[in-house]
């Protein structure tokens, strides 16, 4: 009888230490210890879109694509100004052009372009639509004196594309995508987040097939290729941490090389023309949830910027951070010379900030 109540006994105190482990871990991700200390830029907000949560630079044609989704009104009637949107790179002040083509039923998340060797031009956007499963809609893109047209060309749909995020392209036809979760439960997705279950994933569609190429990760968020190509890498919001994978540009393969951990909920990736990663934080994860749920609350953003030497991230720099009030959780951190693009999906404005 001893023996048994010295295994109960020993088993309950397992499983104490177990959940508290659990606790202190979800509540570390979640931001409930960090401290946000103001670091502020010289910064402009340009207003005219709402829930800006992606931004994309077109350095040849001195354009910014903005993917634009009003999550508040999502649970309700949708938006009718969701959709995608551009601005000039050298007159930010000039404000958004909303771009015409895409499909009625069209609630962006994140985007990506790829421009092919003969100079064309092709973006490929993350598409939630209301009542129907998730995709990726491809478009040709044509540009002509700052104006820009689109045509739809393809819908990826199904497969493995359980619940996208982001989307990298790597052809005309061929993307990389994450699933920030890979449950298709309530209580699946609840269990990822909360005893933080690493079962998001990387997607490659090589044109035909999907098939999974990373995976294990937790929350995984956003995603970004290289130039040339040769690698990829992928931001963990729940992980706090941007994972960097050598990749086969002929089978589209990926093998991890290298992880860096940074104190924020990470979110989008950019990478400047000097090749550095630029990722966009959430500090505070259930401030963010929070403030989705309530206009009138705010929460933290920061930005880092992240070198790669040997295309491994090496160390993260916070060059951006505010309490909220100048942009409220900041998704994406884009770099154009000495200006610093920064999108939210619960704000109504892009900021246009001066790096010093």
């Amino acid at each position: 009888m001893r023996r048994l109540r010295r295994a109960l006994v020993l088993l309950a105190a397992s499983l104490l230490v177990t959940i508290v482990a659990v606790a202190l871990r979800t509540l570390t991700a979640l931001g409930v210890f960090t401290e946000v200390t103001p670091n502020p830029l010289p910064c402009t907000p340009l207003h005219g879109v709402v829930g800006p949560e992606d931004l994309q630079i077109d350095r040849e044609d001195r354009l910014v694509f903005v993917s634009a989704t009003d999550r508040r009104a999502l649970t309700g009637k949708p938006n009718p100004q969701d959709g995608l949107y551009t601005f000039r790179l050298d007159q930010p002040e000039d404000g958004f052009s909303r771009l015409a083509g895409t499909p009625k039923n069209f609630h962006p998340h994140g985007l990506s372009l790829f421009r092919s060797p003969g100079g064309a031009l092709t973006l490929m956007v993350v598409n939630h639509p209301v009542g129907a499963d998730p995709a990726i809609e491809i478009f040709n893109v044509k540009v002509d004196s700052g104006r820009v047209w689109l045509t739809q060309r393809a819908t990826v749909t199904g497969g493995l594309l359980v619940h996208p995020n982001d989307v990298a392209a790597a052809g005309p036809d061929q993307f990389y995508a994450t699933n920030d979760h890979t449950s298709t439960s309530g209580l699946g997705r609840m269990l990822e987040d909360v005893v933080m279950l690493p079962r998001a994933n990387v997607v490659y569609f090589d044109g035909n097939i999907f098939r999974v190429v990373a995976d294990e990760l937790n929350f995984a968020n956003g995603v970004a290729l290289s130039e040339g190509g040769n690698h990829l890498y992928v931001s963990s919001t729940t992980g706090r941490s941007v994972h960097a994978y050598e990749r086969s540009p002929l089978s589209g393969n990926l093998k991890e090389i290298g992880e860096l951990s940074i104190g924020s909920g990470l979110d989008n990736l950019d990478l400047d023309a000097d090749g550095n990663l630029w990722v966009a934080g959430h500090p505070k994860l259930l401030g963010m949830q929070a403030a989705r749920d309530d206009s009138s609350k705010v929460t933290p953003s920061e930005v880092f910027e992240v070198t790669l030497p040997g295309a491994v991230p090496a160390a993260a720099k916070r060059v951006y951070a505010n309490g909220g009030n100048a942009i409220s959780g900041a998704s994406i951190a884009a770099v154009f010379g000495s200006h610093l693009f920064i999108g939210s999906p619960i704000d109504n404005k892009v900021l246009v900030c001066t790096l010093r």
